[in-house]
Parts: C-alpha cells; structure tokens; sequence
C-alpha cells in the first residue's frame, strides 16, 4: 500500500478523494481553492491529474446541461419570431414536451454527475481511477501524465487493432 502523503501530511488518496468530494458538495469555488493548491504546492502527478479529471468532468457536464438549455430558448425564440407577424394563429408558439423534456434530461445529467463525482472519489480514496476515455485524455493531455486505468485501455486497444488489420489484408 502506497503512504504517501501530502505537504499537509494528507494521505494523496485522502487528498484526491476531497477534490472529487469538493467538487460534489462544496461547489466550483472551494474545489478551484483546493485544486490550485494542489497544482502551486503538490509535487504528486496524480494528484494533479486527478484535479484537472474533475475539473474536465465537471465542465463537460455543465456543457452539456447549458445546451439542452437551449431548446426551450429556441422555441421561444421562434414564438417570438412568429409574434412579430401578430397573426393570431402564432400567438401562442409552443411545443408543449420541450420544457419536460430538457428538465427530465438534466436531472438525468444531474444524477449521473453526482454517482460519477461519488465513484470518483471512493476509487480516489483507494489511489486508483475509474477509465472516462473522453475526460482521461482531457486530464492526460493538461498534466503530460497517463493514469493507468488509461494505459490499460490502450493497451487493450491496441492488442486489437492488427486482427482488424489482419482482416483488411485478407
């Protein structure tokens, strides 16, 4: 078992496990502190990935509600447009399944955010990680590190990338 600790004499597991956690509970403000402490003062690799994973993670989430945000705004948008004409047969533009819709969806996003950030920072408290191609490869290239749940993905890949060419040559 790894002990190594912090500056602050955290185990680096504990340390991850709280950016993760941060994040989750305490919002971005105590998170950013936290994590730009992590990048001014630790020397752990880890560690500063593991805060650039969960910045990226809760980034591209956010992303993601803010554009299901849109639908709603755009059929307003062409209610509007249409009101511009004041025909009486536009007046009240609607798609009455849009705003359930994108509410249903965002709780989705919500949810997944929250078991994602939970999974996260247990399998932090262990100094392992959970494989998110996508958000990996963000964190890989800010931090110049590969984590090793990726390096097995990689891995795997790439044992299966000859038979595909294998079967191209035959």
């Amino acid at each position: 078992m790894n002990n190594e600790k912090t500056s602050l004499g955290i185990p680096v597991g504990l340390m991850g496990a709280a950016l993760y956690f941060t994040i989750l509970v305490g919002g971005q403000t105590p998170f950013l502190l936290l994590a730009a402490y992590v990048f001014f003062f630790e020397k752990n690799d880890w560690l500063k990935r593991t805060a650039v994973k969960a910045f990226a993670l809760d980034v591209v989430l956010a992303i993601a509600s803010s554009l299901l945000g849109i639908l709603p705004d755009l059929t307003s948008m062409i209610g509007d447009f249409l009101r511009i004409f004041n025909s009486s047969s536009y007046g009240s533009f609607s798609i009455p399944f849009i705003s359930p819709l994108v509410s249903c969806l965002r709780n989705c996003i919500y949810i997944i955010e929250k078991v994602f950030f939970i999974l996260l920072g247990f399998s932090a408290m262990k100094k392992s990680d959970i494989a998110i191609a996508a958000i990996d490869k963000i964190a890989d290239q800010v931090t110049g590190t590969v984590s090793a749940a990726a390096e097995k993905v990689v891995s795997t890949v790439k044992k299966e990338e000859p038979k595909a060419e294998e079967n191209k040559a035959e």
